[in-house]
């Protein structure tokens, strides 16, 4: 008695291992792949892997200029810190003289205190004319409610 024609595959491949020999249960089927071009295929594997490479590259670069953006604020806060500080040195110089010009009736430091007036005149134009050629902008850190004012070029 023969099997039905819809078992008759399964029969043959059943004889197949009886036999010993390899069987391929997939043989004369196509894979929903098969009719896409290797190019494709090549493609289509490295699509994800560069599309990553894209992402992180881009995340790199925009955390860079973030970071350099900070740097330059930074910059100027610190420029502005040393000119301040050349001022209030030459504040406190000028102060000490003409605490000492007074102490004294007039007696010392009679000579030296207009030149240090001059110099503590000059570091007060040094700080205004750095700002007067900027504008003040706000900049808060982020999620913070401290800011500091910061002068930007215009």
């Amino acid at each position: 008695m023969r099997p039905p024609a819809k078992f008759a595959r399964a029969e043959k491949l059943f004889q197949t291992i009886r036999a010993g020999k390899k069987v391929d249960l997939h043989a004369g089927e196509r894979s929903l792949l098969s009719a896409v071009p290797l190019r494709l295929r090549l493609l289509m594997l490295l699509f994800f892997p560069i599309l990553g490479l894209l992402y992180f590259s881009a995340n790199s670069v925009w955390e860079k200029s973030q970071t350099l953006n900070e740097l330059r604020a930074m910059q100027e806060i610190t420029d502005m810190a040393v000119k301040s500080s050349a001022v209030i040195h030459e504040a406190q110089k000028e102060r000490g003289m003409s605490a000492g010009f007074l102490a004294s009736g007039g007696a010392k430091f009679g000579a030296e205190l207009p030149q240090q007036r001059k110099e503590t005149d000059k570091r007060i134009v040094e700080i205004a004319r750095i700002e007067s050629g900027r504008w003040i902008k706000a900049v808060c850190s982020p999620g913070s409610s401290r800011c500091w004012r910061r002068r930007r070029k215009s």
